[in-house]
């Protein structure tokens, strides 16, 4: 009896155990649970503040950035505006240098041109203007670059202009027969002798009607004069100046009599075979460097020749022997090769 007895408590204490344990798992469970969701709370939680916290502190390392390099930036603008200032200070300084050592080089070579006539003047002797007659001492620098040898200092007349009135007194009548002349962009010194030569009935003419003593105000590249018109026409550095120089050489042979006589000149340039022209060279600075003149529209070049020929002149070219060294620094020459004597053709009608 007391076994069996014995044998009921024992298992009622190890249900009694039993159940306590269970209860005490579902508890620990149901905690362990609870504990779980909260760190997995707290984890979330965390993960949340250090997003935010990331997302803060890199905007604010952004903001920091950004605002050192819009600083540095202010900083380095600063910096080369003022280092470009001071560029362009220094460029316009050597401007003014390279102008002002230009131009004392000018006057040196001026000076020194000048000086080297009067000493060959008074060594060899004394030079003579054959348009004014004047003996001078030295015929002064002219032009850009200079040219030695080149200005008279009592009339103005230039190289080509004794040239050419040397050649018409000596190589030519046309000073001496019954004559009508027109003539181009009168010049005051020639304008003075053909319109008091009693043998020269004498048209000087210009596109601008404000020049002095015009017979008339005229375009070269439509001359209003009937064909056949004149016997001799002077026509001096004109062409390089008109739109249609080819058009213009046509209406002076028009208006030239048979057996008539043109002497044009032009600035010639031997070593091109063709003249230089474009277009696009369509300001003073640019005609300045490529065509030697601002107000230029070309540069002639050895096909000149051909130009008045292909328009019907005979062109003459026996006068061009090389001026002798004594002539040119006496009379202050250059030679003849930018002169062009031209005669009409004579047309038989059959």
């Amino acid at each position: 009896m007391y076994i069996i007895l014995k044998k009921v408590s024992v298992k009622m204490i190890s249900d009694s155990v039993a159940e306590s344990f269970e209860k005490n798992n579902r508890e620990l469970i149901k905690k362990t649970e609870e504990l779980e969701s909260n760190l997995i709370t707290s984890l979330k939680n965390i993960e949340l503040l250090i997003s935010e916290n990331s997302q803060h502190s890199a905007k604010k390392i952004s903001d920091s950035i950004n605002e050192g390099f819009e600083n540095n930036n202010r900083e380095l603008i600063i910096k080369i505006d003022e280092l470009e200032s001071k560029l362009l200070k220094s460029l316009n300084s050597i401007e003014i240098l390279k102008s002002e050592n230009s131009q004392n080089r000018k006057q040196i070579v001026y000076l020194e041109t000048v000086l080297k006539d009067i000493y060959d003047s008074s060594v060899i002797e004394k030079k003579i203007c054959p348009i004014c007659n004047s003996q001078i001492s030295a015929f002064l620098p002219f032009g850009d670059p200079l040219r030695e040898n080149a200005l008279c200092p009592n009339c103005g007349s230039l190289e080509r202009h004794r040239g050419s009135y040397l050649f018409l007194k000596e190589k030519t009548n046309i000073l001496e027969e019954n004559i009508k002349m027109l003539h181009f962009a009168p010049e005051n010194f020639f304008r003075e002798i053909f319109s008091k030569k009693e043998n020269i009935e004498y048209f000087p003419v210009d596109l601008n009607p404000k020049v002095f003593h015009l017979k008339e105000s005229t375009d070269i590249q439509d001359l209003q004069f009937p064909d056949d018109t004149f016997d001799f026409i002077y026509c001096s550095h004109i062409l390089e100046h008109v739109p249609h120089d080819q058009q213009a050489i046509k209406e002076l042979y028009r208006v030239l009599k048979p057996n008539g006589a043109a002497l044009i000149m032009v600035p010639l340039k031997p070593s091109l075979k063709e003249t230089y022209e474009d277009k696009s060279m369509n300001t003073p600075e640019l005609r300045q460097k490529h065509y030697g003149q601002s107000d230029h529209l070309r540069l002639y070049g050895s096909d000149f020749q051909g130009k008045l020929e292909n328009s019907g002149f005979n062109v003459s070219n026996d006068f061009r022997e090389k001026i002798d060294e004594k002539s040119v620094k006496k009379y202050g020459l250059k030679s003849y090769r930018d002169f062009f004597y031209c005669n009409k053709k004579i047309i038989v009608k059959k």
